[in-house]
Parts: C-alpha cells; structure tokens; sequence
C-alpha cells in the first residue's frame, strides 16, 4: 500500500544504421515511498551503456559510454 519496488531495462541492437552497428542498454531500479495517498518521495539506481562501431572504407570510428548512478524523484499518482 505505502510502498513500491521497480525495476526496468531496455536493450537496443542496431545491425547497421548508416555504417553505424552496436547495442545499447539502459537500465534501473526505483524504490517509492507513499506519504500521502497520491505523493511518494523515490530513490534509485540505473544507468545506460552503450557501444557502437563505425566501418567504413575510408573511416573507422567506435564510441563506448556509460554513466550509472543514483537517483532521487518524487512521484504524483492520479
């Protein structure tokens, strides 16, 4: 009743996007806390890599990034 749990993630492949191919991930948890019906105070934890390569004759490039980390909110249910 007070309180809510969630987790989600989301996976992207790309095969080929304009020479581009890789993969991407975006992930998190969140804890929700109901102090009053329809107000809950959150924290949680989530993040996103990603990976992608460019092969192209004349170029080749490659980007790798991720951040990850905590993560406040507040959240109206109506």
């Amino acid at each position: 009743d007070r309180f809510r749990l969630t987790a989600s993630g989301r996976y992207l492949d790309i095969d080929e996007l304009d020479g581009w191919s890789g993969s991407a991930l975006d992930y998190g948890i969140r804890f929700e806390w109901f102090v009053l019906d329809n107000i809950a105070a959150a924290i949680g934890y989530g993040g996103t890599e990603i990976e992608a390569q460019f092969d192209d004759a004349d170029d080749i490039g490659e980007a790798d990034y991720s951040y990850d980390g905590l993560r406040a909110g507040v959240t109206f249910a109506f």
